[in-house]
């Protein structure tokens, strides 16, 4: 027993009584580490941002409030008491935007205080740029953390504006783009209706005033000009970010007005267009002209050439392919289906012939290969991970695309389903899925006319009828796996293929010609 105290009180403790010390300890770290997961689920689903600015900041927010809902994000801009500095999301000075990685290579949020003519959000900081779901909402930031991006100092004597000419019917959906910017910065865009191009920045043109008539006041004179409130961005690669010409000025229905008075005025040639940085003495910088275009736009070209590869020779009359008819006359290529067209051709004698062919009339559906690429990817269009088969689902487009027209198709066999299809004001297009899509991974993707636009694409999962997701299979149904589209089958000898207006150039093959031969009876 003496040996037993002697060991108790010289600090030596025996095995069991060490044991209950470790596990009292491991008990208040595991309860440390459940109150911690707790507390991180519980800022987590407040939907609260982090702000790393990454730089030595004095009164300005470190977060954003918000609530979260899945992945949609309300960010509260405007959280009472924080009105003095919630102007700090859209920070002075050469701040550049949000981004959710640290060299700018993540997803872009901007914000800004509006100070156009909307009355719901005046003098309200608001959402400027922000990766959307297909519901609309903002999506949530990867992380839950945004890190300020700053801009750099930029050369601008080799800017080049894409775009150079545009109609008037074009002007609202009009997306400029333009190249040779020396560094990365924001600025405000301007544009004003003259008579001639600017010359050097020297700003000396002879353009439109307020009362729709020509001044020598240059574009900043007593002059009228469309003010953009919306950001202009140049990015670090030198070239600017997509800029809609049809809307974000302080008030759109004068962007309308100024539109009209500028191709109602026939001296009025160009449109020329400025961008003044942000935070900075630099003079507004011109960055291009672009020219009035006047002309009427040409009516879509929905007629297939019917008589392509059509010939006729009479065993007397020689060739008689002048004097063939086709019934129908002419093919409608903006629907789709069948359509037999008869050929008849009669000779000097009164002898016919006559021959049948059907043309088709469909759409050319992207290559997977070739355009379903990480470039043409946009991880916002469906928004959606896991979806029923014949579900209503709803796009929501890149900025640029409101108001454009295009196909919609779902992959992995390319099956339509929209032709012609018009994206909405706001960037959403609604269209159904097949009610027979198989379960798996598919992709689904917007096909605009306009060749200026890329196509653009998302993916998304159906699941078997027993609820549990079907795992793809790598090399199957992955857009970068390079799955090829199912072989077209081969067209009939009578067939001929004429592919949609708008979706592709027209063709008509599968057959070499018609020939009609037309013999005498007498």
């Amino acid at each position: 027993m003496k040996d037993r105290d002697s060991v108790m009180r010289g600090g030596v403790k025996p095995l069991w009584l060490r044991l209950v010390g470790v596990l009292a300890a491991l008990a208040m770290l595991l309860t440390g580490m459940v109150a911690t997961a707790t507390a991180d689920a519980a800022d987590n689903a407040s939907g609260d941002v982090k702000l790393v600015w990454g730089r030595d900041m004095f009164y300005v927010k470190d977060a954003i409030e918000g609530v979260r809902d899945g992945d949609a994000w309300t960010p509260d801009l405007d959280t009472t008491g924080d009105s003095d500095y919630a102007d700090t999301l859209d920070y002075g000075r050469d701040f550049y935007g949000w981004n959710t990685k640290a060299d700018g290579t993540g997803d872009w949020y901007r914000f800004r205080r509006n100070f156009g003519r909307d009355s719901s959000t005046f003098n309200k900081v608001v959402v400027e740029q922000a990766p959307k779901l297909s519901n609309g909402k903002v999506k949530y930031p990867e992380g839950g953390v945004l890190y300020a991006q700053w801009q750099t100092a930029g050369q601008y004597d080799k800017v080049q504006l894409q775009q150079t000419k545009v109609r008037k019917s074009d002007f609202k959906n009009l997306t400029i783009t333009s190249t040779g910017w020396g560094g990365t910065f924001r600025g405000a865009l301007y544009i004003a209706a003259c008579g001639e191009p600017a010359k050097d920045n020297t700003y000396d043109q002879s353009c439109m005033g307020p009362d729709g008539t020509m001044a020598n006041e240059g574009p900043f004179g007593n002059n009228w000009y469309a003010n953009y409130y919306n950001r202009f961005y140049a990015d670090a690669n030198g070239d600017s970010e997509p800029f809609s010409l049809g809307s974000g000025t302080l008030d759109d229905a004068d962007l309308s007005k100024f539109v009209d008075a500028a191709y109602a005025n026939s001296e009025v040639k160009y449109f020329t267009v400025y961008v003044f940085i942000l935070n900075s003495d630099t003079s507004p910088i011109k960055i291009g002209d672009i020219a009035l275009d006047r002309s009427v736009a040409p009516a879509p070209d929905t007629v297939a050439p019917v008589f392509a590869g059509v010939s006729a020779r009479d065993d007397r009359d020689g060739d008689v392919t002048s004097a063939v008819t086709v019934s129908p006359s002419a093919v409608d290529t903006s629907e789709l289906g069948e359509t037999t067209l008869t050929y008849t051709v009669k000779d000097k004698a009164g002898n016919t012939a006559t021959v049948s062919r059907v043309v088709r009339v469909k759409t050319v559906a992207p290559d997977a290969d070739r355009d379903l690429t990480g470039d043409t990817r946009d991880d916002g269009l469906i928004g959606l991970g896991v979806v029923a088969p014949g579900a209503k689902v709803t796009l929501q487009l890149p900025a640029g695309y409101a108001g454009r027209t295009g196909d919609v198709y779902v992959y992995s066999d390319p099956t339509v389903l929209a032709v012609g299809a018009t994206v909405s004001d706001e960037g959403t297009l609604g269209v159904a899925l097949p009610a027979g899509l198989p379960a798996g991974v598919h992709r689904i993707v917007f096909k605009p006319y306009d060749a200026s636009l890329p196509l653009v694409w998302d993916s998304f999962e159906v699941r078997a009828a027993q609820g549990k997701p079907v795992p793809s299979t790598p090399g199957k149904t992955d857009a970068t796996a390079g799955k090829k589209p199912a072989a077209k089958q081969p067209l009939p000898d009578t067939g001929s293929d004429v592919a949609l207006v708008g979706v592709a150039v027209l063709v008509l093959a599968a057959v070499a010609g018609i020939v009609l031969a037309v013999r005498r009876r007498g």
